[in-house]
């Protein structure tokens, strides 16, 4: 199954449901038949306090915990959040190592640390100049620019889709519904 060559950005504000608007996309791909990898966020039950940023890789399933409100003594503090910089290590390998068996590769996201050069911004690189298929990127709204600027990503060549807009209107964009 062909499909073309893409970059797709999932955006809006803080707990808009950009992760919800990634898994209903990937459910949508993946009942297609597309294959898809990367990463995704784990998210909370519903009426519970968001505490931890838990990862997923989606091909395999295993988890890991990149951030939590927990102090630990070998995570590097972040704003309220404390991470561990081996997550990030864990989900570079788990993306880079596999890629070329997707269609379709997540980042759930590209956020304040990366454009600091930190988290997964070489990841990020490395997948905007080598990866051969689609490539889904979570981007909150209020970073979008900075991270296009920042990664020399040109607008255009993107599909935009807005947590703050229809979901069935922007998730057709990409995959339209029968």
């Amino acid at each position: 199954m062909m499909h073309l060559k893409r970059h797709i950005v999932i955006t809006g504000p803080i707990n808009s449901g950009k992760t919800t608007m990634l898994f209903s996309l990937c459910s949508r791909l993946d009942s297609l038949g597309f294959s898809i990898g990367g990463v995704t966020q784990v998210m909370p039950l519903p009426n519970k306090e968001k505490r931890s940023y838990i990862l997923s890789d989606q091909g395999s399933g295993d988890i890991r915990v990149l951030m939590t409100l927990d102090s630990k003594s070998d995570w590097i503090p972040f704003g309220r959040f404390h991470y561990d910089p081996g997550a990030f290590d864990w989900a570079s390998e788990k993306i880079l190592s596999h890629r070329a068996h997707y269609d379709y590769v997540t980042i759930d996201e590209i956020g304040p640390l990366e454009l600091q050069e930190e988290g997964l911004a070489q990841t990020y690189k490395k997948l905007l100049h080598t990866y051969r298929g689609t490539l889904i990127t979570v981007i909150r709204e209020g970073l979008l620019d900075q991270v296009l600027a920042h990664f020399d990503i040109n607008e255009r060549s993107i599909v935009v889709l807005r947590t703050t807009e229809n979901q069935e209107e922007q998730l057709d964009k990409v995959v339209p519904s029968e």
